[in-house]
């Protein structure tokens, strides 16, 4: 079985926005039970429960009920902020230059996709043109995107990078990043950067071991709280004429 890299093609959009909402909900839980540990949420826990004992009559010990009821409107709302960002990425304008991974397997395929291995593969790559693509089913199951970084000139900021769950650790994340990084290295870009956030430890770590470097930490305001959020940045080759203009 194969994984082809490829440039993106316009009837992948549907595919790759499914592999993109995957990607953002699978990040639900470990926001949820970020947002759980926060300081904020024990007051909003106390502050509830003073409002229903002291102005709605509820029995003290039925006051314990702030807890559920706090954890389930900060959870909706995390549920919420994602599906926003979801909608954000299929309403939103194509990446100038996208890729995808997508997955070779034959028809009538049952194993699943943890059980096997991949080999990964360029559509340049000269095993892939001697394939019989008729005798595939083919998926998308992952995607990056490039575009030019709106601050820095000669910077290129990576960003829409998702892979299924069912292909992750087989190298796929890295083979996507890789055939960005040589696509900003051809057309002369500085450096190449990104951002992930607390709740992004795997994408944060896979873009750290492509070579990436921790350029800054801020924080983020949300509603009622903050999030930690890193840029990451890798060098790459300067341009031979500081006046040559990137596409």
């Amino acid at each position: 079985m194969y994984i082809v890299i490829r440039e993106f093609k316009s009837n992948d959009k549907l595919q790759a926005n499914e592999v993109l909402k995957e990607g953002i909900l699978s990040n639900l839980p470990t926001a949820f039970w970020t947002a759980c540990t926060r300081e904020i949420t024990f007051q909003l826990v106390v502050l509830t429960a003073a409002i229903m004992f002291i102005f709605l009559g509820v029995p003290f010990l039925l006051c314990i009920l702030a807890v559920p009821l706090v954890l389930l409107i900060i959870y909706l709302s995390i549920y919420a902020s994602h599906l926003m960002r979801v909608a954000e990425y299929h309403q939103g304008p194509v990446s100038k230059y996208c890729w995808v991974a997508e997955a070779l397997e034959p028809y009538f395929f049952t194993q699943h996709p943890k059980d096997i291995a991949y080999t990964i593969i360029s559509e340049n790559d000269t095993s892939f043109k001697k394939l019989d693509m008729g005798s595939y089913q083919r998926k998308i199951i992952g995607t990056v995107s490039v575009d030019r970084h709106r601050n820095r000139h000669y910077s290129a900021w990576l960003h829409k990078l998702a892979v299924d769950t069912k292909y992750r650790r087989k190298g796929v994340g890295s083979a996507l990043i890789l055939t960005a990084v040589k696509f900003c290295e051809t057309e002369k870009y500085e450096t190449i950067e990104c951002a992930s956030s607390e709740c992004q430890l795997p994408a944060r770590q896979l873009i750290l071991n492509s070579g990436f470097q921790l350029m800054q930490m801020y924080h983020k305001k949300l509603a009622f709280a903050s999030l930690e959020k890193y840029h990451m940045g890798l060098e790459l080759c300067l341009p031979s004429n500081t006046d040559e203009l990137i596409r």
